[in-house]
C-alpha cells in the first residue's frame, strides 16, 4: 500500500497518469489560443487571450497567457456584422521577438494599400 501511494505521487509530480499498474503520459496542456478582434480593438470570444492592443490604424497586439513565440499564428479579415458590403482588406500576423505572449497584427485597404481597422479572427496552433 505504502510503494502504491509513493507510485501515485510520483506520477502526479510527473505528470504520469497511473491506470491499471501502468504509466501513461497525460496530453500536454493547451497552448496557444484563438481571438476574434472587432475593427475597434475590443476583444470577442476568445481562449488563452488575456487582451488586445490596438496601437494604431491597422496595428493590433494580442496579448496570450501563454509562449506563443514557437506557435502559427494564422489570422483572417472577418465580415462586420449587419454591413451588407464586404470590404475588401489584407491582413498580416506576425510574432513580437520582444514579447513571446504577443502576436501582432497589421491590417490594411486594398483599395489604396494604406493602414485600415478591420474585424479578424486569429488562431495561434502550436
Amino acid at each position: 500500500m505504502f510503494i502504491n501511494a509513493r507510485c501515485r505521487a510520483l506520477a502526479a509530480a510527473t505528470g504520469l497518469l497511473l491506470a491499471a499498474g501502468t504509466a501513461v503520459a497525460q496530453p500536454p496542456a493547451s497552448a496557444g489560443g484563438f481571438a476574434i478582434v472587432n475593427a475597434d480593438g475590443s476583444l470577442g470570444p476568445s481562449r488563452d487571450v488575456v487582451t488586445v492592443f490596438h496601437v494604431g490604424t491597422g496595428i493590433y497586439r494580442v496579448q496570450f497567457d501563454n509562449d506563443v513565440s514557437g506557435c502559427a499564428a494564422n489570422a483572417t479579415l472577418a465580415a462586420h456584422t449587419g454591413r451588407s458590403t464586404v470590404l475588401p482588406g489584407y491582413v498580416v500576423a506576425a510574432r513580437n521577438d520582444n514579447a513571446p505572449n504577443q502576436v501582432r497584427i497589421y491590417t490594411f485597404s486594398t483599395v489604396n494599400l494604406v493602414p485600415a481597422d478591420f474585424k479578424f479572427n486569429l488562431v495561434a496552433t502550436c
